[in-house]
């Protein structure tokens, strides 16, 4: 949790994001009785803090704490209270009781404090404030970037910086999803989203200076679209009528490159219709503020809402809203969206047309069923305004053109279907224009992700030339590299032959410098008699100092714990020491000639060894970088087993110079004898040296093989790497080619299924123009059965009604004509129906076929997934195999560390042993100093040798873990190709299932036409079985008429 300091950062907003210290602190210290707080379920209130007082079965007895009331309530009805330390917590899925009592507990308090923004495990709930707080400005935006979800205080400025690191980290698409009920704050958050994206993430490319940046155009995006799509409810004042997919597009660097916007299910019904508390679209009333005058000559409206029936049905004002500003606000985001002037006058023009098609009155023509216009001054305005012919449009519309069969018949048109069309046409010219937006936004959007997918394709071009370039450089480099490679090793292998021959010959000179110094000695020896007395008091000291000595060995254990007195031991030996060099100085003048000579010798022996060790380091660099081609595992087992003969080693010297300080008292009494077996001594130096010579040559030897056929064995595991990356390239264009032509077979069937649906629809249609004709044909059918029925009547008094029966009879012939031509036309319609009924059974045959084709390209699909997955398991297998040995490998090096370690102290204890020895044996030890000395040095060239051993071991557990790393990563890859994959097959099958439930539709469609047309079928037959008989009536009524007329003639 941050503290108050921390949190200064966010400026103004941090009371809003985060309760201060001094409330946590108090909160945590709070009293507080875990058994007995709880929340109570309340009628009113909801939820009631309270506190149990006894439990009774199923039954509890609580208190309300703010009223001291005393309930007895269901056990049920009772939840548990978290601590205090659990107030006004920002993620609610850390609490101790989840339940909904406390979340709506602590969603309230939060609300209190103004802190709007919560966190409930993966998502973030927002409480809309209905207020403006300052936790939005640029000081914020710039708190949040870069933070992770837990380092910040809940916000959706850190959803936002999360999906975006997500994006750049994992290089894939990220989906900020925002869903609420009306009124809950969608719209606004969605602006903030795009805020933050559009600040954090503004690209260096120049700018146009004809129009806004891009994050300038994103951001104008939202007040068009709030114009055309946003209007009042009876719940909020800003509400979105229409969906919206926005898709914001970044490049390889993480900067804005484009976005575009998806809308979908605008309510185009409020432009003609609304509510008594809503209001139309905002842009109507924006552009009749006449806060921009111009619009009002361009659109030809006036200032007042009510001159518009249509737009002013409901409320014409919000209070919340400023409709001069935010025309204002729409007409700058239209010049920064890139329209030109043209298009924005075309713009407003068109949405002056829909609110003159509110005005267009009609009236009905005397004695006919058609309509005409009343008045053509609106019909002239808005012809005007959409560039139309005014007398043209005012035909179309009261008299359309439809088609029957295969001519078009033009219908008439009552009133109320004129008010019907007129509505629907406004509804029509609105979705166009948001067609016609879309169209222009998508354009822009192209565009700009034209123009920044060049500037990516020169970034990538020259970054390509400068790796081509590196590449030519480091190939360069290479070969001049080994070239100088082979020239020191060359020139290193003829410096060592060299410098061996002058190591050789300085041990020959060496040899007689000391057969000088043993004729020199014997002539000192007359002298050394008088130095007897001098000797036997250094041999009591020496006796003292062997006793400290071994008194040293046995606190050898605890040599941390007492190294400071080790040193004052180690003072008072070399005060001790000083003391018998000034004892002996009297002695020393006399035989400084020959330790002169002696030192002369020593330093030529020296320089000898010197040159030695520059031999071998040479040969160390050479064993270093063979050893470095090697990086193999199985060397470590071997190195232990050296380590361990290394040990055993140290330990027979240990005892060894233990016995050399034993034997420094004798050699003191026995000096002559040890100057004489110097040569000796020599001579067998020589001899180990050059044995050693010869085993580190067959070592070298022995090395260069293994590293030639690890070299080898490391190639051809490359080799076979790379042929199996090869493979898995060619099968992953092959799946993305299969992919690409399933996707476009897909979008075929999905036109196709289009199609069908736009023919079913026109079927429809047609079927109700014939079931309205049909129903004409029934009430004339009614008619001539009523007018039969009087010529009934009237045949009993056939002399008194004669002219009547005559008007009824040319009636009935007319009906009749009627009836037959009536028939014509639905024989004719019956037999359209067939034929389109009959192609609607062949495209459901045919995407029945392409059903099936689908659906094996799927199970091809889902083969080709199994496999993919079955690599990736075997992948993981490896990868768990590799991580084995990289753990062996780790603990092998590890005890190869801890043993180095003990050496080194070895090490130094034998060092600090031979400078002892050396103080000792000063004037007579000189054949156990050399020994020490080269003993040491063999002791340190293994530990060197060891150190390199480690290193190696070190090399080769590197080495696997990036192979580790590289397994696990083609591991991750291929399970992310299944994934997309399996995700593709799953977006088929449900395509599949989509198009069977259409067709399937289809056919019920089909089925219910064909006994519709059935059923229209047989009425016309019964219509017609009832016109003749009908006709046989009235030729009857003509006989019985003209047998009257011949009595009444003849009567006269």
């Amino acid at each position: 949790m941050s503290t108050d300091a921390e949190m200064a950062i966010y400026g103004k907003a941090a009371v809003y994001l985060r309760k201060p210290e001094k409330e946590r602190i108090e909160a945590q210290s709070a009293p507080f009785d875990a058994k007995s707080a709880c929340y109570v379920a309340d009628a009113k209130e909801l939820y009631l803090k309270a506190k149990i007082l006894k439990k009774d079965g199923d039954k509890v007895t609580v208190e309300v704490l703010d009223t001291k009331e005393e309930r007895t309530v269901k056990e049920a009805d009772v939840y548990p209270m978290n601590p205090p330390k659990y107030d006004k917590i920002e993620d609610m899925a850390m609490m101790t009781h989840l339940n909904e009592a406390s979340v709506l507990y602590n969603l309230k308090e939060r609300f209190a404090a103004w802190m709007i923004y919560t966190y409930s495990g993966l998502f973030c709930a927002t409480v809309n404030p209905y207020k403006w707080l300052p936790v939005y400005d640029a000081e914020c935006v710039s708190a949040y970037r870069g933070k992770k979800r837990m380092e910040a205080p809940p916000h959706i400025f850190s959803v936002s910086d999360n999906a975006f690191q997500f994006m750049l980290t994992d290089r894939e698409n990220q989906s900020v999803l925002i869903t609420g009920e009306s009124g809950a704050g969608k719209t606004v958050n969605t602006k903030r989203v795009i805020q933050y994206f559009a600040t954090i993430a503004v690209g260096g490319a120049k700018r146009d200076t004809s129009k806004g940046s891009l994050e300038d155009q994103i951001i104008a995006a939202n007040p068009l679209l709030e114009a055309y799509g946003n209007a009042k409810t009876i719940r909020n004042d800003n509400s979105s009528r229409f969906g919206k997919f926005i898709r914001i597009h970044f490049g390889t660097t993480g900067k804005l490159a484009s976005a575009d916007i998806e809308t979908y299910l605008l309510e185009k019904s409020r432009v003609t219709y609304q509510l008594s508390d809503e209001r139309g679209y905002h842009i109507f009333f924006q552009m009749m503020t006449g806060h921009i005058p111009e619009i009002l000559d361009q659109a030809l409206i006036t200032t007042n809402p009510y001159d518009f029936p249509m737009c002013s049905m409901g409320q014409i004002t919000v209070a919340s809203i400023n409709d001069k500003e935010e025309l204002e606000a729409t007409d700058n985001a239209i010049d920064i969206l890139g329209f030109t002037g043209e298009e924005k006058v075309s713009i407003y023009r068109m949405t002056g047309a829909v609110l003159h098609h509110g005005n267009m009155k009609f009236k009905q023509k005397q004695r006919e069923e058609q309509a005409e216009p009343d008045g053509t001054e609106e019909a002239d305005k808005v012809a005007y305004l959409l560039g139309l012919n005014s007398a043209d449009m005012l035909k179309a519309l009261c008299y359309p053109r439809v088609k029957v069969g295969n001519e078009y018949v033009t219908k008439g048109q009552t009133v109320p279907q004129l008010t019907r069309g007129k509505q629907a046409f406004t509804q029509q010219i609105e979705e166009l224009k948001r067609q016609i937006e879309e169209e222009v936004k998508a354009k822009n959007a192209l565009a700009h992700g034209l123009q920044s997918a060049r500037h990516d394709c020169d970034l990538l071009r020259e970054q390509f030339e400068e790796e081509q370039e590196a590449k030519a450089e480091l190939q360069r480099g290479m070969s001049k590299a080994n070239g100088e490679v082979a020239q020191w090793r060359t020139k290193y292998e003829t410096d060592a032959i060299q410098r061996t021959e002058e190591l050789e010959e300085s041990k020959k000179k060496l040899a007689q410098r000391l057969q000088e110094a043993e004729e020199q000695i014997e002539a000192v020896n007359s002298k050394c008699a008088s130095l007897e007395k001098t000797k036997q008091r250094l041999q009591s000291e020496v006796e003292d100092l062997m006793i400290d000595v071994e008194r040293a060995n046995g606190l050898a254990a605890n040599l941390d714990k007492k190294q400071r007195n080790f040193d004052k031991v180690l003072a008072e030996w070399k005060q001790k020491f000083e003391e018998g060099q000034a004892e002996l100085e009297g002695a020393q003048k006399e035989a400084r000639s020959l330790s002169t000579e002696l030192f002369k010798m020593k330093n030529s022996y020296e320089e000898s060894l010197d040159q030695l060790e520059t031999m071998k380091r040479e040969n160390k660099n050479l064993q270093q970088e063979i050893s470095d081609l090697t990086e193999q595992i199985g060397e470590t087992g071997k190195s232990i087993h050296e380590l361990e003969k290394s040990k055993k080693q140290v330990e027979t010297e240990k005892a060894e110079i233990q016995t050399a300080l034993e034997e420094a008292e004798g050699t003191l009494e026995h000096e002559e004898s040890k100057i004489l077996r110097v040569q000796l001594e020599l001579n067998q130096i020589k001899g180990e040296v050059d044995r050693k010579l010869a085993e580190k040559d067959e070592e070298m030897e022995q090395i260069k093989r293994n590293s030639q056929r690890v070299i080898d064995s490391m190639q051809s595991t490359l080799d076979s790497e790379v042929r199996s990356r090869n493979d898995a390239l060619r099968i992953k264009k092959k799946m993305e080619g299969d992919l690409n032509e399933m996707e476009i077979q897909l979008s075929h069937a999905n036109r196709q299924a289009a199609e069908s649906q736009k023919q079913l629809r026109n079927v429809q249609a047609q079927l109700k123009d014939a079931q309205l004709h049909l129903d004409d044909a029934v009430r004339a059918q009614e008619d001539f059965k009523e007018q039969a029925a009087m010529v009934d009547r009237r045949n009993g008094l056939m002399v008194a009604e004669i002219e009547e029966l005559r008007a009824a009879l040319e009636q009935t012939e007319r009906g009749r004509k009627v009836a037959e031509q009536e028939l014509v036309d639905a024989s004719e319609r019956v037999g359209l129906l067939h034929s389109q009924n009959t192609s609607l059974l062949n495209s459901k045959k045919k995407l029945e076929s392409d059903l099936v084709q689908v659906q094996s390209e799927v199970d091809d699909t889902v083969q080709e997934a199994r496999n993919a997955e079955e690599k990736a398991k075997k992948a993981i297998t490896d990868a768990a195999m590799m991580a084995e040995e990289l753990k062996k490998e780790q603990d092998t090096s590890a005890h190869l560390e801890r043993m180095k370690k003990n050496l080194e102290v070895a090490v130094k204890d034998l060092q600090h042993r031979l400078d002892e020895a050396e103080n000792l044996a000063m004037k007579g030890g000189k054949k156990q100093l050399q020994k020490l000395e080269s003993r040491v040095r063999e002791l340190e060239a293994e530990v060197e040798a060891e150190q390199r051993r480690g290193a190696d071991a070190i090399k080769g557990v590197r080495k696997y873990e990036r192979r580790v790393k590289e397994l696990t990563y083609q591991t991750e890859e291929d399970k992310k190709n299944v994934a997309r994959l399996q995700d593709l097959v799953d977006k088929l099958q449900l395509k599949v299932k989509a198009y069977k439930r259409q067709a399937e539709e289809a056919e019920e469609q089909a089925n219910t036409h064909l006994s519709k047309c059935r059923k229209v079928q047989n009425e016309l037959e019964e219509a017609e079985e009832r016109a003749d008989i009908a006709e046989s009536q009235v030729n009857k009524l003509r006989a019985k008429s003209r047998d009257s007329g011949k009595g009444k003639e003849a009567a006269e």
